[in-house]
Order: C-alpha cells, then sequence, then structure tokens
C-alpha cells in the first residue's frame, strides 16, 4: 500500500493521498463446464455452467463478480444470468440454464468474470444449438403371436416393450381389418416417466371377424411415433359336421363316421348315448371311430366340432339300425305223406 505526501522548501507538507495499492495477482479464470453441440430441451431442463477463479492470498475474490450470457445468434441483446459462489470463501461460481421454454436455436454462450479493476475474462465463449427432440420412439409387440387364430369371445393379450431416448409419453392399441383403416381401442400411458414403457392390454375382440392387424403406437411428448403390428385371425364361424353314420358292421363292434370340411377343426366331441366316449381332452381328430362291442339296434351317437377358436357346430346325431343280415339256415327237407 503507498501512499504520497508533498512537501515544499520549507517544510510544508501536504495532506496525504489516497491509499493506491500494488496488486501482484493476476486474474486468472477456468470453465468447468464442457457444453455438447446441441440440447433437446424436452430432455434438459436446466444446463448447469460453472468457472473458477484463481484464488491468491492478494486476490479479493469478494470483488469479483460472474455473468454467465445467452442470446439467440442473430440478436442483439444478451440475457444475463447471474452467476453465484457456490459456497463461503469459494471462488467457484455456478449457475443454472433452463432451457426447457425457450425458443429453438442457435445460441450464443458465454461466461465472464470480471475483477474491481475491469479486467474481463471469458472463460467460455462458444455457440451450441437448441432443439426439440426429433427422434422416434422404438417399439416391439410380443403378443398376441403372428397367424394367431383367436375366439370373438376370448381374451388377446396385447403386450411389448416401447423405448425412447427422452421418455415414452403413451401407447395407442388399434385394430383394421383392412390393414389401412384403423379403429383405436385404448390409450396407455406409463405410471412414471421413463425411456422404457412395459405396455400391456387385454382385448376381446366381439364384433371382429377375419383376418385382423392389431397395431401398437408409441408416442413421445413431441408427437414423434413408431408403430409394431401383427395379423391374426378372429375366427366368429362354428365348423359345420354332415353325413354321421353309425352303423354295425361285424357282430363285435359299431363304426360312426362324419364328414367336416373345416380346416381348423381341433377335436371332436363324441357320446353314445348321452354318455361321453371322447372329451376335450381326448384330442380326438380323426373323422371316424370304432365302438368296440357295441352292437345294439337303436344305439344313438350325438358329435359335436370344435374350431381352433372354440367354436362348437350344431350337434348332429345318428342311430344304429339293423344291419345285421340273418344267419343262414340249414338245408331244408320236404316228406311227402301218402
Amino acid at each position: 500500500t503507498y501512499t504520497i505526501i508533498a512537501a515544499d522548501a520549507a517544510g510544508n507538507k501536504s495532506a496525504a493521498s489516497e491509499e493506491a495499492k500494488l496488486k501482484t495477482a493476476t486474474l486468472s479464470v477456468s470453465s468447468n463446464t464442457t457444453l455438447q453441440e446441441s440440447y433437446y430441451r424436452q430432455e434438459h431442463s436446466d444446463i448447469v455452467l460453472s468457472a473458477e477463479a484463481q484464488k491468491e492470498d492478494m486476490f479479493d475474490t469478494d470483488a469479483l463478480t460472474a455473468t454467465f450470457q445467452y442470446k439467440l445468434k442473430n440478436a442483439d441483446e444478451w440475457n444475463d444470468l447471474p452467476l453465484t459462489l457456490t459456497g463461503a470463501g469459494s471462488a467457484t461460481y455456478q449457475a443454472k440454464w433452463d432451457i426447457s421454454e425457450i425458443a429453438t436455436g442457435e445460441y450464443d454462450v458465454r461466461i465472464t468474470v470480471e475483477d474491481e479493476d475491469k479486467t474481463e475474462k471469458k472463460p467460455l465463449e462458444t455457440s451450441i444449438i437448441i432443439k426439440d427432440d426429433d427422434v422416434d420412439p422404438v417399439i416391439t409387440m410380443s403378443k398376441p403371436e403372428a397367424s394367431s387364430i383367436h375366439g370373438v369371445t376370448w381374451k388377446i393379450e396385447v403386450s411389448g416393450i416401447a423405448t425412447d431416448n427422452i421418455a415414452v409419453d403413451h401407447v395407442v392399441i388399434s385394430r383394421s381389418a383392412d390393414e389401412t383403416n384403423f379403429t383405436d381401442l385404448t390409450t396407455l400411458y406409463p405410471a412414471n416417466e421413463s425411456k422404457t414403457y412395459n405396455y400391456s392390454f387385454d382385448w376381446t375382440p366381439e364384433g371382429a371377424s377375419g383376418s385382423i392387424t392389431v397395431r401398437a403406437t408409441a408416442y413421445d411428448k413431441c408427437n414423434n411415433s413408431a408403430y409394431a403390428e401383427q395379423t391374426i385371425t378372429v375366427d366368429a364361424d362354428a365348423p359345420v359336421v354332415s353325413a354321421l353314420t353309425a352303423s354295425v358292421r361285424t357282430s363285435t363292434g359299431a363304426t360312426v363316421s362324419w364328414t367336416c370340411e373345416d380346416a381348423d377343426v381341433a377335436y371332436y366331441l363324441l357320446w353314445r348315448n348321452d354318455t361321453a366316449i371322447k372329451t376335450a381332452s381326448s384330442d380326438y381328430t380323426s373323422t371316424n371311430y370304432i365302438d368296440a362291442g357295441v352292437t345294439d339296434i337303436g344305439t344313438k351317437y350325438k358329435l359335436i366340432a370344435v374350431d381352433k377358436a372354440g367354436n362348437q357346430s350344431e350337434p348332429v346325431t345318428a342311430v344304429i339300425g339293423d344291419e345285421i343280415p340273418p344267419t343262414q339256415p340249414g338245408t331244408a327237407t320236404m316228406t311227402s305223406r301218402a
């Protein structure tokens, strides 16, 4: 610290001047921030920026001012966001820049630190791009399985996984009978915001029939979308059984046979005199049955066909008739009487 006093030849002295300080410290500032080339507004609500000034015993950090400034590339005015000390006596400054609501575009960004002598340092001076999310989600569908057959009263599980670079907003489940015009069935929302969403929906396809395309479309908050789909068959038509016959072919059993032209029959149900002899668990698919030991005329059989969608045909019946020929008689003899 220096003061100056002037003295004349007579020894008169002036008042002392104001103190002058000689500082040997040099302002040195570095940035602790590495910025990306671009940011999505939906992904980064805050960008954290920081700078650190060199701290020396002879350097008064309380006399420093620090500012974070940003502006659109072609704008004239800078927007100021004051940087604050992160702790008492610290020479580290930090600011949070909320970009979620600002306009998209290219921005100039800089940090300026200034000491009491108006010496400026800019440890950060660059440009970044702020934009809306333009990346489509990714979605898969694991159920229903492609080409699977379903009944109109079944619950069909529609499920899979949707992912997004930021967050999946919702998934729309829809169906179409022509692969072009889709009808929405439901909209599913994740319980919590997440990049991954395991979606699932049970659909009962009442009113649908034939080839149906089931689609799941994932959306993010910027309405970017992607879909996955499977084509299934909803079978609303019952099989038709015709020409059921029952006859005794030998003296030791009866043969029951029938005709069914439906290609998707899963199994047949068969009764003899109201007693089930072939049930669903029998998994019987042949179109004839030999009922060993049955020879009684009047024995009644009933048959129902069940297809892969669970549709049942109308029952058809047949009754064993008297088809066993009589026993060959012996040689006849004639006797004449006088």
